[in-house]
């Protein structure tokens, strides 16, 4: 009796109303019960296309590691397109499946993988499906562009604010909340009071979440306020709802909005620890960010940043940290360490850097290896990582001479810095913290929400 697991799927569906992948289930079972084949685990993706690159099906690759490692004997599916629709997918597929030695079913179709005449049958159903896929794409984006250049909204998807969801006729309170915002705009506020104002007074955004300064904006410079019918960024048609703004203040709000000169620059406090802030998970630099409290306040925080750019698992409230490491950078100053260090010889910080001469080697090793072949793929990524790191220390080095001078000036001052602290400006609090701080390493927040100052560990410059 072998054990065979069920692999369900459905796109565009709600998790919590769609019933297809449990009557996909209910026939794989039936099926399986009627062969005398054990059902060990069923797999599920729900609003996952099987047709578009670059979607990862979580359950559909945690069913490939299982057959990896020899879990499973055979997939059962109500329909292969359920599967896949990719014809390169389901190369991939087999190709786990061959190695494990496990057999391939389908509730509803003649599939017999163990014979090279039924393998190509399968391949033939997967093209089709992505045949099938790729008609009915074509046939939605005509759809799409016709009710565009009819004035028509796109059906499903998110309401508007200020609109229904149809976008057929105007929700008068939120009509009016939008006209507010944009005479404030116009009369100098900010989007910041405006989302303020509107979090204290329960106003919600379509999505029913709390506003932001960034909402604001972003719904204020949206062309649907003037009934604009937009298609792939391009206006087609006179919206069928009726305008919320006239197009001159419209402009106007947006003219403002864009405006250079209304970059928001942060507070004293705002940006004293940016750059400085490294994610022990993987090593990236911690911007300033902010979040609101239940009570509409806001909070400032430095956190990670989320993929491609870093792990986004690392994340802490500005106000306490600033003044732990505010703290501990006035003993660092007076401290008889930082004396002793400062009075040996500083050959070591006036060295000539290397650093243009180790691009070279670099770029030269690049060529060795992708243009002239002469180095195998081990030797050289090897010979790239010492090169690496041997790049990272000069350009320490660099830093290091840079912040020496300041530092100097700093030597003793501890006490008279921690006097002047709270009226020094943002420039100066990043300067003194600069010059004194190589990088602060940020570990994994405790279960409680207590200040953890073992969560941080300073590099001191010297």
């Amino acid at each position: 009796m072998p054990d065979m697991v069920i692999y369900t799927r459905i796109s565009d569906a709600d998790r919590e109303t769609q019933t297809a992948t449990r009557r996909q289930e209910s026939s794989c079972r039936a099926f399986a019960d009627a062969r005398g084949w054990r059902v060990i685990q069923t797999y599920e993706d729900v609003d996952l296309s099987a047709f578009r690159a670059g979607i990862e099906r979580p359950a559909y690759e945690e069913m490939l590691g299982a057959i990896r490692d020899g879990l499973v004997q055979g997939v059962l599916v109500w329909k292969l397109d359920r599967l896949m629709r990719r014809p390169a997918e389901f190369e991939r597929f087999w190709s786990i499946c061959e190695d494990a030695g496990v057999v391939l079913a389908s509730a509803t179709e003649p599939i017999d993988t163990s014979t090279g005449l039924g393998l190509a049958l399968v391949r033939i159903l997967v093209t089709f499906a992505n045949l099938e896929s790729a008609t009915k794409s074509e046939r939605l984006r005509a759809k799409y562009r016709e009710m565009a250049e009819s004035g028509r909204a796109h059906p499903g998807g998110m309401r508007a604010f200020g609109l229904n969801r149809k976008r057929t006729r105007v929700i008068p309170t939120e009509a009016e909340l939008i006209r507010d915002a944009a005479r404030r705009i116009i009369a100098g506020d900010t989007t910041y009071a405006i989302a303020r104002d509107w979090r204290i007074h329960g106003v919600l955004t379509a999505r029913k979440k709390a506003w932001l300064p960034q909402h604001v904006r972003n719904m204020l410079l949206r062309d649907y306020l003037v009934g604009d019918r937009i298609y792939h960024g391009k206006i087609v048609a006179k919206g069928a709802w009726p305008a919320i703004l006239d197009r001159k203040t419209f402009e106007l709000v947006g003219a403002i909005l864009r405006d250079p000169a209304r970059t928001t620059r942060g507070s004293a406090e705002t940006k004293a620890l940016t750059g400085l802030l490294l994610c022990n998970e993987c090593r990236t630099k911690m911007n300033s960010a902010s979040g609101y409290l239940k009570d509409g306040r806001r909070q400032r925080a430095y956190a990670c940043p989320g993929p491609p750019y870093g792990c986004g698992r690392r994340r802490v409230v500005a106000e306490r940290l600033e003044a732990w490491i505010a703290e501990k950078t006035f003993v660092y100053l007076d401290s008889q360490r930082l004396h002793r260090r400062m009075a040996e010889d500083d050959a070591s910080f006036v060295q000539s850097p290397r650093i243009a001469q180790l691009v070279d080697e670099l770029n030269q090793l690049a060529v060795d290896r992708y243009r002239y072949k002469v180095m195998t793929r081990p030797g050289y990524f090897a010979a790239r990582r010492t090169l690496l790191r041997q790049l990272q220390r000069e350009r320490a080095l660099v830093e290091d001479q840079r912040h020496l001078p300041t530092l100097k000036t700093l030597v003793g001052q501890g006490e008279a810095t921690r006097r002047e602290w709270v009226s020094m400006s943002t420039a100066d609090r990043r300067r003194i913290l600069a010059a004194a701080i190589d990088h602060i390493i940020v570990g994994p927040a405790p279960t409680h929400r207590r200040f953890r100052p073992a969560r941080f560990k300073i590099h001191w410059r010297l």
